[in-house]
């Protein structure tokens, strides 16, 4: 039904699903679940570190006018991973799949979760336009307008989710460190909190930890 991505385009992506075989997962992708079980969303960025000759590297996304739906496209194609949006950083966003189905984009928690992926290096480094900030909340705000079992502790970056960690050189790395510390996480929280909401601490959705196997890990 979809290609597999080429090894290059696997250096730029920073989806976990990317090289984890369909079949790590509950159901298969695009399978109808009921919106009631949605309970969290994830934010997640393209972009993803590599070992690149012993040394942790984050592939530049290019900058086009067009990102988020080109970025849907190649998601699009994915044999074994997708996200639900993508949101560009001119604040275009772009809907790959519906709300009631399932996507791959976050191990352990794909089915009872909502991926949004931002077109970002994820390195921490890049910068995330305004536009493409608003956009993400004013996104987040109206899933979880729609989706009320959506806990606020349950908007969460895919690196609270997946704290496993790769080796290069003989050092260790996050695996998922993505949306990265660029990303104004605390920001988000508090714009899209709901009138009557405290806050709470931590999700309660699961987390991975420990040494990633290598296979999961980009090295080239």
């Amino acid at each position: 039904m979809r290609r597999t991505f080429t090894r290059d385009l696997v250096l730029l992506a920073g989806l976990a699903a990317l090289l984890v075989p369909a079949t790590a997962w509950s159901r298969e992708v695009g399978a109808k679940r009921d919106p009631a079980t949605i309970r969290g969303i994830v934010l997640h960025s393209i972009g993803g570190p590599a070992c690149v000759k012993g040394k942790v590297h984050y592939q530049t996304i290019q900058k086009r006018p067009d990102d988020a739906e080109f970025w849907r496209g190649i998601l699009a194609r994915g044999k074994s991973a997708d996200v639900h949006y993508v949101v560009g950083r001119s604040g275009t966003v772009s809907s790959l799949i519906a709300e009631d189905e399932i996507a791959f984009h976050v191990v352990g928690n794909n089915d009872d979760t909502i991926g949004i992926e931002m077109v970002n290096s994820g390195s921490g480094e890049e910068a995330f336009p305004q536009a493409q900030v608003d956009a993400v909340i004013d996104l987040v705000r109206k899933i979880r307008e729609r989706n009320p079992t959506i806990a606020l502790r349950n908007v969460v970056t895919h690196a609270v989710l997946d704290q496993r960690t790769c080796e290069c050189a003989g050092k260790t790395y996050p695996r998922r460190p993505d949306p990265g510390a660029a990303f104004p996480f605390s920001k988000l929280i508090g714009a899209v909190t709901l009138p009557g909401e405290t806050a709470e601490t931590g999700p309660d959705l699961k987390v991975l930890s420990g040494p990633a196997k290598a296979r999961l890990c980009v090295t080239r």
